[in-house]
């Protein structure tokens, strides 16, 4: 029986595969996410600064990731080299559809949210999958809006998505107990 603490939090699985473990890299993107809206804030929707501060925050979380899961593993449902494709993916794949000329940077929202959405499925969290679909499809309104500062909201929308989908799995008690 999993031990909890007053609030009904069980601790963390600590070398135990278990989705749960996974709230920590989704509470990491929901912080470079708040911190992106400040930059977009600052330095204007078109400044180079933004590029910049999201290849320093993706490869944060990345390395935060890696170190959190070599001690924390995720479900590991998936094959191995999948995570890392979706890692190599998701990274590669929103700096180039983020740089696309006319988009205002929202493909790599797009490519964010379906990297999670592949995550999600690799570990067999609807949860996960969820978040990212939400994002991915904030990231195609996006394209259609003709929103000022849309990538200040984007991103506070992108940051909430993802806090509080770290919230729901820190707390979250498993399915079955022992």
């Amino acid at each position: 029986m999993h031990q909890q603490d007053r609030v009904g939090r069980t601790p963390s699985s600590g070398g135990v595969p278990d989705v749960r473990n996974s709230w920590v890299l989704l509470a990491a993107v929901a912080v470079v996410s708040l911190g992106g809206a400040v930059v977009y804030a600052m330095a204007g929707e078109t400044s180079p600064v933004i590029a910049l501060y999201f290849l320093l925050g993706s490869g944060g979380v990345a390395a935060l990731g890696f170190w959190w899961f070599s001690t924390h593993p995720p479900a590991m449902r998936g094959p191995r080299w999948a995570y890392y494709a979706v890692v190599i993916g998701l990274i590669g794949g929103a700096f180039g559809a983020g740089g696309i000329p006319g988009t205002r940077a929202v493909g790599a929202w797009i490519v964010v949210g379906v990297g999670f959405v592949a995550f999600g499925a690799l570990e067999r969290s609807g949860l996960i999958a969820t978040a990212g679909g939400v994002t991915a499809v904030a990231g195609v309104v996006g394209l259609v809006l003709a929103v000022p500062a849309l990538g200040v909201w984007l991103e506070l929308f992108t940051a909430a998505v993802f806090g509080l989908t770290a919230a729901i799995l820190r707390t979250q008690r498993p399915l079955f107990e022992k």
